[in-house]
C-alpha cells in the first residue's frame, strides 16, 4: 500500500481547519475562518463568504484579507449581484466551477474588473441535506481540479454543519413562513392549553377547631389561682376546672357576716324597747331594712365565694394553651380562660390572606391537608365567611372561613394546623395562574 506524500500536508492542513471550525463561537468568527483559512487548503486569490438575505438577495459577510466588508464598495455590490443571479440557476445548489458567460451580458462585462476569472461556487447547505444557509466563492487565475472540487465538496460540508450548529437559518420566504407557521402553531397550542377551563382555588393556612363550643370565661374580677384540668383532658360536666383566689371575697364575707350580727342585735334589742319606748319603737322599720341590707350583703359575698370555684357547664375536653399561663393571672368578669369542646365536634377554621380572596360560595368544596397527615386530604365544605376581613395571628388581615368536615373516620385533634385549599368559581387556566400578576399589574397601571 502505497502513500501520496504531497497529501498529508493538505490533510494535516483540513484536519486544523474542521477544528477551528468547531471552535468557532459566532457566526461573525466562523466566516472569519471561512473566508481565511480556507485559502491554506485550497489556494486561491480571493474567498468570499456569503449568506442568504431573503428571497433572492444576498449579504457578504467576509472577505479574505479584509478585516471589515466595506457594504459600499464597488466590488462587494457586484459580487452580490452575481450571487444572487446564480442562486436562481439549477446547478446553484451543488459545488462546481463558475466560467466565464454563465452571468448576465452585464455582470460578465464587470467580471474581469473585480475577480480573477477562473471561481469556484461553493453552496453550504444545513445538515441532513437542509436548504441553502451560505456560500463561499473561491477565485484564482487558473484552472480548478478534480481533486481540489472534492475537497471543496468536504468543506462545504463541515462549513453548514457549523453554520447550522451557531444557529444560521435561511431567511427566504418560505423558510420564513415555515418558522412563522411553527411559532403561530406554538401560539395556538399555547393558547388552547391556557384557555381550559379549570375551577379556580386558593390555598391558605387552616386549622382543626372546636364546633359550637361552651366558653368557660371569669365569673367576676379576680386573680387565678389553680388550674385543676390540663390542656385537652376529659373533663365531666360539673367538674371544677380552675379557682380564683378568693382571699378577697372571704374577707368581705367576713365583714358582711359580722355587720349583720350587729344589725340582728340593734334590730333584736329596739324590738324589746318598743313596748315602753315610743322612740324605739319608731326606728324597727329603719334597723329592719339596715339588716335586711346586711344580710343581702352576706348572700352576695357568700355568692362570690361559691363563684371562684369554677366548675365545667358540660362533658367535653378543655381547650386552652398552658396551666402556667393562667396562673397568678389578673382576669376580669368575662374574660375568656378557656373552653369546652366535644373532640368529635370538630371543623376547620380557614384564614383566607385578603390578597389571595376568590369569589366563594357556600357549600363549596374545601380540601384540609393537615401537617401530620402526609398527602392525605380531608373533604369538607364551605359553612361559613366572614364579610369582612381582620387582623390574624399569622400577622396579616384574612378573612375567616369555616368548613365542615364531611364524615372523617376519625375526628382530627382538636388544635392539629396544616392549609386547606378552597375553590371557587370556573375559569380558564390563564386567569387561574396569572390572577395574582394581573391584580398587580392592574394596580401599577
Amino acid at each position: 500500500m502505497t502513500h501520496d506524500p504531497a497529501a498529508v500536508p493538505v490533510l494535516a492542513r483540513l484536519v486544523d481547519l474542521e477544528r477551528e471550525v468547531r471552535g468557532a463561537g459566532t457566526v461573525e468568527e466562523l466566516g472569519f475562518v471561512i473566508a481565511n483559512r480556507t485559502r491554506q487548503v485550497l489556494p486561491c486569490d480571493v474567498a468570499l463568504f456569503w449568506m442568504p438575505r431573503g428571497n433572492r438577495s444576498v449579504r457578504t459577510v467576509s472577505v479574505s484579507a479584509a478585516p471589515v466588508v466595506d457594504r459600499r464598495a464597488p466590488m462587494v455590490a457586484w459580487f452580490e449581484r452575481a450571487v444572487a443571479s446564480l442562486r436562481g440557476q439549477a446547478a446553484a445548489s451543488s459545488v462546481g466551477i463558475v466560467a466565464p458567460g454563465s452571468l448576465p451580458p452585464d455582470l460578465d462585462e464587470e467580471w474581469r474588473e473585480w475577480l480573477p476569472p477562473a471561481a469556484l461556487w461553493c453552496p453550504l447547505p444545513a445538515p441532513r441535506g437542509g436548504p441553502i444557509i451560505g456560500g463561499l466563492w473561491l477565485a484564482r487565475d487558473g484552472p480548478w481540479t478534480p481533486a481540489e472540487i472534492e475537497i471543496a465538496q468536504r468543506l462545504v460540508d463541515v462549513y453548514g454543519h457549523g453554520l447550522w450548529a451557531l444557529g444560521a437559518r435561511p431567511n427566504d420566504l418560505v423558510s420564513i413562513l415555515l418558522r412563522r407557521r411553527n411559532v403561530a402553531l406554538g401560539l395556538v397550542v399555547i393558547g388552547a392549553v391556557l384557555s381550559i377551563p379549570v375551577r379556580q382555588s386558593v390555598v391558605a393556612p387552616a386549622e382543626i377547631v372546636a364546633r359550637d363550643p361552651v366558653i368557660v370565661a371569669a365569673p367576676m374580677d379576680g386573680m387565678v389561682a389553680t388550674v385543676d384540668v390540663r390542656p385537652y383532658e376529659p373533663i365531666a360536666e360539673g367538674q371544677t376546672v380552675l379557682t380564683l383566689d378568693a382571699t378577697v371575697a372571704g374577707n368581705r364575707l367576713e365583714i358582711a357576716r359580722k355587720s349583720l350580727d350587729i344589725a340582728d342585735s340593734e334590730y333584736a334589742l329596739a324590738q324589746q324597747l318598743a313596748f315602753s319606748d315610743a322612740e324605739s319603737k319608731g326606728r324597727l322599720t329603719l334597723l329592719r331594712a339596715q339588716r335586711d341590707l346586711r344580710f343581702a350583703e352576706v348572700t352576695h359575698a357568700a355568692g362570690q365565694m361559691e363563684r371562684a370555684v369554677v366548675r365545667a357547664p358540660r362533658a367535653g375536653v378543655a381547650v386552652f394553651a398552658d396551666p402556667n399561663d393562667w396562673i397568678g393571672h389578673p382576669v376580669s368578669v368575662g374574660e375568656r380562660i378557656m373552653s369546652i369542646a366535644d373532640p368529635g365536634n370538630v371543623e376547620a377554621e380557614i384564614h383566607l390572606p385578603t390578597g389571595d380572596a376568590i369569589a366563594l360560595e357556600l357549600g363549596t368544596d374545601v380540601q384540609v391537608m393537615l401537617s401530620d397527615a402526609g398527602l392525605t386530604t380531608l373533604p369538607a365544605t364551605l359553612r361559613w365567611a366572614s364579610y369582612d376581613a381582620a387582623p390574624v395571628s399569622e400577622g396579616f388581615a384574612a378573612y375567616r372561613l369555616k368548613a365542615t368536615l364531611v364524615a372523617p373516620v376519625v375526628a382530627p385533634r382538636i388544635g392539629l394546623k396544616g392549609s386547606a385549599r378552597v375553590y371557587g368559581r370556573r375559569t380558564t387556566l390563564f386567569r387561574h395562574l396569572f390572577r395574582r400578576p394581573l391584580s398587580a399589574l392592574r394596580q401599577m397601571l
